[in-house]
């Protein structure tokens, strides 16, 4: 178990693994029988690195590969490998993806050995990782050979290799990973053979010979039974000594000191040998040295110790610059080093980097979610399910905001390691009850802040984890001061300095918002504000007893609102870019016959050059109501190609605009022009209200020389406007009329009315010019 420590203050999540190095140990608790798991994190870098310890010394773990649903070709998850292959005292207890593949259809690059078993053959000069009979692990280079031995003995041929085609004079093994049968096609023959000792590689393996058939292709692949399958000189020697009945025999051969290999791993490329970094040496041997391996990536590996029998699965994490950046062929080797590895080969890594316990993902795969991989290598555990005996808390320290709650990860464990349900009622926890309450793994601080150890005791067992409760100071929310409706959702924003001094902005979540007058508005747990009806509110942060106030006017504007008429122009001023000849324009009063008002603003301008040029307006800053959806201005254009911006100005003094949706080719008569608060010029969604309205922009087209616009009335609509007003005096109609819309033409809005002389459904159809 874990020893209890005591600390004086916590800020992150444990204590340094290599302080020199910044590696801090986040998880560590043992998976299984001889079996533990550890994730490492370097937050300066930052990398997260996951590590599985297994003692290979312990009778009831083993090592196999598996490949996808059993078959040479197509892909399965490291985690349903791990499922679909535990049963009853063979149990999954961790495990890596495997080999570089073929990702068209899942065929690893090098040979793959399941249980003495070759998936394939395919020559190959990368090394990879081989487990022997007597549970030590083996690096090598794994170029196959073989041979098939006559009952008698005085008859041998090569086998030249295992699920790949045959070939001339060949006489090649098909076992069950290949198929359902060989596919192969001539004059060949071929005998079906099944083993009678444990397939190995390194040894002899007795098989008997159940059919032969002197002139046979396509042999069916029966489950757990192999097919010999020659050509001219390769059929010659099974047809006259591979017998039915025959007792032969086939020595699969490695390139290695070490018999009896059971499983093997292909990878690239060999990273240490005996303590010493080879990765450069090795890789341009293996013709795989690349950018790849020595820049930053996620990784996997699979490593021993000195005597062979410590076996070490490594995953890193990469590809992710917020949480792990991946790590170079040198600096794993260094990492490797300082948690005792000798010898390592690097497999796949990139997005199919996964590390599994027990059933479960503890990685943070680059691709966003586990790969499906060709291959992958697991350690098992043959214990059998014995009683609820040990409690493991799977991490050394947390960190919890107050009146929040974390989950402590106690885990229940019987005797060999296996996991179990945890009897709570028989559980014993001890912890200072004035920092927060706890309840079946779920700890909910209070709002005391500082260091509280929580720890349980199941009779001899002890474990202890480290809660630290989060001091927050100085809040700030923003904005302070705001002004919204009720048809807009307003997300305040939390800053507060943490305990080590930083200013920095958190997730609302771990605080808690009010509205003084909920009749005036409504805030959620996110802080979010809406308003209900107008008027004046505080909305309060409360962090422990840390608050901030922020100030909220509730303003809900109806139908439409002149803002100018534009009867003066006292206190408005002209000016120009370098695209207009600012001598030639003017800015002057003119009558207007309709409209709420008898004058209008005439703009008469002089273009030069050949850009687009821009006219400004400037007026005393108008305070906008509310939050309007439009704002309007009445325009008698040129029939130029114009265009026509309100210049605005937030809360915060910072410039907005809003312009037309079309430029104004007409000059018949005013039309109105719908100016979208929605298309808010920059459109970065940060405009705070009450808005002010600061003037007009005219731009000219390049192709203008002369002209003249006219500007007037603007106005605002709100959400939920109509032009229709309600009039109580207004009768009941006699009969069905459709009026023309208004205004006409338009853009984006316009009004179409009609009377009923009683109510029912109706439809309404809108056709454009061309009828459609």
């Amino acid at each position: 178990m874990k020893k209890i420590l005591s600390f004086l203050f916590v800020m992150l999540m444990s204590l340094p693994l290599f302080a020199q190095d910044g590696y801090r140990v986040i998880e560590s608790y043992q998976i299984g029988p001889g079996s533990y798991y550890k994730w490492y994190s370097n937050n300066a870098l930052p990398m997260q690195i996951y590590v599985t310890t297994l003692d290979m010394n312990n009778p009831y773990l083993s090592i196999e590969c598996t490949t996808s649903n059993d078959k040479l070709r197509g892909k399965e998850t490291t985690t349903a490998a791990s499922v679909r292959t535990s049963r009853a005292a063979h149990q999954a207890v961790c495990g890596v993806n495997g080999d570089f593949y073929d990702t068209s259809n899942g065929v690893p690059l090098t040979p793959c050995l399941v249980n003495g078993e070759f998936t394939h053959t395919p020559f190959s000069y990368r090394n990879g990782f081989g487990f022997t009979e007597d549970h030590k692990g083996t690096i090598f280079n794994p170029i196959f050979s073989g041979t098939i031995i006559s009952q008698n003995g005085e008859a041998s041929y090569t086998l030249s290799n295992i699920n790949l085609g045959r070939g001339s004079n060949e006489v090649c093994l098909y076992n069950d990973f290949y198929g359902s049968s060989t596919g192969t096609s001539g004059e060949g023959a071929e005998c079906l053979i099944s083993a009678i000792t444990d397939w190995v590689v390194n040894d002899t393996v007795f098989c008997v010979v159940e059919t032969c058939d002197s002139v046979s292709s396509n042999h069916t692949i029966p489950f757990d039974k192999s097919v010999l399958s020659g050509d001219g000189a390769g059929a010659d020697f099974l047809r006259t000594s591979c017998q039915t009945g025959d007792t032969i025999k086939i020595v699969q051969s490695f390139p290695t000191e070490n018999n009896l290999i059971t499983q093997f791993m292909g990878g690239a490329c060999k990273m240490m040998e005996n303590g010493a970094n080879v990765a450069y040496e090795y890789g341009m041997e293996e013709k795989v040295w690349s950018t790849y391996l020595t820049g930053r990536n996620p990784r996997t590996v699979i490593g021993f110790s000195g005597d062979s029998t410590i076996i070490y699965f490594i995953v890193v994490d990469g590809r992710q610059l917020d949480f792990s950046i991946g790590l170079g062929m040198d600096e794993l080797v260094e990492f490797m080093s300082a948690i005792g590895v000798k010898n390592a080969v690097n497999l796949d890594g990139g997005g199919s980097s996964t590390m599994m316990v027990r059933h479960a993902v503890k990685n943070k795969p680059s691709d966003g979610s586990e790969r499906a991989v060709a291959n992958s290598v697991i350690c098992y555990s043959g214990a059998p399910t014995g009683s609820f005996s040990h409690i493991q808390l799977q991490k050394d320290s947390l960190n919890v905001y107050k009146n929040k709650a974390i989950n402590t990860r106690l885990t229940g464990w019987d005797e060999y390691y296996n996991p179990c349900g945890i009897p709570w009622s028989e559980i014993n926890f001890s912890y200072d009850e004035t920092m927060g309450s706890y309840n079946e793994n779920i700890f909910t601080a209070y709002e005391k802040g500082g260091n509280c150890n929580l720890t349980a005791n199941y009779g001899s067992d002890s474990d202890t984890v480290l809660i630290h409760v989060i001091e927050l100071y100085d809040l700030g929310i923003y904005p302070e001061s705001l002004t919204t409706d009720s048809s807009n959702i307003i997300q305040f924003e939390i800053s507060a300095t943490n305990e080590a001094g930083g200013r920095t902005s958190y997730d609302n979540n771990i605080f808690e918002f009010t509205v003084l007058d909920p009749s005036i508005g409504s805030v959620n747990e996110s802080g979010e504000f809406i308003g209900k009806m107008t008027g004046i509110t505080k909305v309060i942060v409360r962090y422990g007893d840390q608050t901030d106030t922020a100030t909220v006017h509730v303003e809900i504007g109806e139908g439409e609102v002149v803002v100018d008429e534009l009867e003066s122009i006292a206190g408005w001023g002209i000016s120009g870019d370098s695209y207009i000849d600012m001598d030639a324009t003017s800015l002057s009063l003119m009558d207007r016959a309709t409209g709420t008002g008898s004058k209008a603003i005439r703009v008469d301008y002089s273009h030069i050059g050949s850009a687009d040029g821009m006219i400004t307006l400037t007026c005393d800053p108008v305070n906008i109501y509310g939050v309007p959806s439009y704002i309007l201005v009445d325009v008698l254009a040129d029939s130029q190609k114009n265009w026509i911006y309100v210049n605005l100005e937030d809360a915060r003094g910072v410039d907005y605009s809003v312009k037309c949706s079309a430029s104004l080719r007409y000059n018949d008569d005013y039309r109105t022009q719908y100016l979208d608060m929605a298309n808010l010029l920059p459109a970065d969604g940060e405009q705070l209200y009450p808005l002010k309205i600061k003037g007009v922009n005219i731009r000219i087209d390049d192709k203008a020389s002369t002209g003249s616009m006219v500007v007037d009335r603007i106005r605002l609509i709100y959400p939920g406007w109509t032009a229709v007003e309600d009039d109580p005096s207004v009768m009941v109609p006699t009969e069905y009329v459709l009026y023309q819309n208004y205004p006409n033409p338009f853009n984006p809005l316009t009004s179409i009315s009609f009377d009923l002389p009683r109510s029912g459904n109706i439809s309404l159809e809108i056709f454009n010019v061309n009828g459609k």
